[in-house]
């Protein structure tokens, strides 16, 4: 219970950062809260551009109902080796409710926690993979690679899948800068509706998910969610330039 309350203070904390940063510091303009539902067994998967997307996508999705309804609050999956290697950001992780995962290590066994926290609220993940900001504006309206644990993970709880899009963060905090860009730039985060994938959800019926016995579903799946993501950051960007 002390852990959660101090969890509780540090989002809040940092919520309030989030706000003064980029509503006053920033325009960020976000759309299409209404499809984020308020339940639990959401998989929210996004596009993947700087080292602060995650807070950036908690605030405009979550903020501030997600204090009243603290247990839909997302967990995150962040890169062990990225956000683990020193003591005080591995504080400040943990208590932005990550599970840290380590890159191309990654087995089925050590998404079952993420399952869990999953099946009983809200788990954010980057099917990317890795940050992809491209050389230019167009080569960030493309999802760069496509990681199918997003897909296993879904198929674990059989999740509402909820795509959202974000540009402008490669700006927020440019390549090969230490620290980010604080004043002026311009964040558009697309909320898009879940995607349907219920077709999948009936073949697997009432069974366990199994990797090995599920494997061609689960490249449907994947295909499927990554088609709307992708659809999703097309709508983004194509508000970005027209900001």
């Amino acid at each position: 219970m002390l852990i959660k309350m101090i969890r509780y203070v540090w989002l809040f904390l940092t919520g309030l950062f989030c706000w003064i940063f980029l509503r006053l510091f920033n325009k960020t303009y976000v759309f299409g809260r209404k499809n984020l539902s308020r339940q639990p067994n959401v998989l929210v998967i996004s596009n993947h551009q700087s080292w602060v997307d995650s807070w950036a996508l908690t605030f405009a999705a979550f903020w501030p109902w997600g204090f009243w309804h603290f247990n839909l609050m997302p967990w995150h999956t962040p890169e062990f080796n990225n956000f683990y290697r020193h003591p005080i950001l591995a504080l400040i992780s943990s208590l932005s409710q990550c599970l840290p995962l380590t890159r191309k290590k990654t087995k089925v066994s050590d998404l079952w926690p993420l399952a869990h926290r999953l099946k009983n609220g809200v788990v954010m993940i980057f099917p990317e993979g890795t940050r992809h900001r491209g050389l230019d504006q167009s080569a960030r309206d493309v999802l760069s690679k496509w990681e199918s644990g997003a897909a296993c993970l879904a198929g674990m709880t059989k999740a509402t899948v909820v795509p959202i899009a974000i540009r402008g963060m490669s700006d927020l905090w440019p390549v090969g800068k230490k620290f980010p860009r604080f004043f002026g730039n311009t964040i558009v985060v697309v909320i898009d509706q879940p995607v349907d994938l219920s077709i999948y959800w009936q073949e697997l019926g009432e069974s366990e998910f199994d990797l090995v016995r599920d494997r061609i579903i689960l490249k449907s799946i994947s295909l499927a969610m990554q088609t709307a993501l992708q659809a999703t950051l097309t709508l983004a960007s194509k508000i970005f330039y027209q900001i």
